[in-house]
This record gives C-alpha cells, structure tokens and sequence, in this order.
C-alpha cells in the first residue's frame, strides 16, 4: 500500500477512539463486578 491509503487507513476521530476505549472499561467493570459478585468476595477495584 502507498503511505496516502496507509493514513486513510488507520485514520480514527479522536471521539472514536474515545468511545471505543470507554465501551471497553465500561465492559470490563460490568465484567469484573460479575466475578465479585459470584465470587462473593468484596466489591474492591483495581
């Protein structure tokens, strides 16, 4: 590929970036409080 498509490419918005990455930790908490809960160890995050 030529560095023009390249750029084109991998070419994110700064507000997708974000959104992606705060779908993901909001994910991960909804995650890791499942775990606490059928663990039933304490509700603690890392």
């Amino acid at each position: 590929m030529n560095q023009i498509s390249d750029k084109k490419r991998y070419n994110m918005d700064l507000t997708e970036i974000f959104c992606a990455i705060d779908d993901y930790c909001t994910q991960q908490k909804i995650n890791w409080n499942g775990r606490i809960l059928s663990s039933g160890g304490s509700k603690k995050e890392p």
